[in-house]
């Protein structure tokens, strides 16, 4: 029986990330006018970081940690104690860590302009989050501000900014924890 030609939409469809950046690399490597095109449709993509929308992902996202998993996930259990506090921090963190992670991967490409809105949509997001009054929040009071802090931090260690550019992104910061 003759073998089944996959069409390019489904081959696109089944294809990991790995194996399209290997696909790339070959066809780079075939053409440097074909190496040029690669470098300006992913310059494209990689470069589009909106803070509001790292803000708004990150806010929606930490919405939706729910009290009730909280407290079916801590107090007493099978192997022992689990204190309310460490578990709300947990779950808060689980969700800002991918995003922190993403904006150090950033400034490792030297995509420091996008690393630094990253980063501001990351507070932004956390601060919104902060001042939303959900339940869940009222089990990490202090630690939104913390976390705020903590990003800028890791942010400042990585960058190649200017000290002005880097104190304008301070002021935010200072200004999101305490609102």
């Amino acid at each position: 029986m003759p073998k089944k030609k996959l069409t390019f939409d489904k081959l696109m469809e089944i294809t990991d990330g790995d194996q399209c950046r290997q696909c790339l690399r070959y066809l780079a490597g075939s053409s440097p006018e074909i190496a040029k095109k690669i470098t300006k449709c992913l310059e494209k993509r990689v470069r589009l970081v909106d803070r509001d929308e790292v803000a708004d992902n990150l806010y929606n996202d930490l919405h939706c940690l729910d009290v009730e998993e909280l407290w079916d996930h801590s107090g007493r259990t099978r192997d022992g104690y689990v204190d309310v506090n460490e578990k709300a921090y947990e779950m808060f963190y689980e969700l800002v860590e991918p995003v922190i992670e993403e904006m150090k991967r950033l400034q490792e490409l030297l995509l420091f302009d996008e690393a630094r809105e990253y980063c501001i949509g990351i507070m932004q997001g956390i601060a919104d989050f902060n001042k939303c009054g959900s339940e869940f929040s009222d089990w990490i009071t202090d630690v939104p501000e913390d976390v705020i802090r903590e990003t800028f931090d890791t942010w400042k260690k990585g960058d190649k900014s200017s000290p002005d550019e880097q104190a304008e992104v301070e002021t935010l910061c200072q200004v999101l924890i305490r609102r």
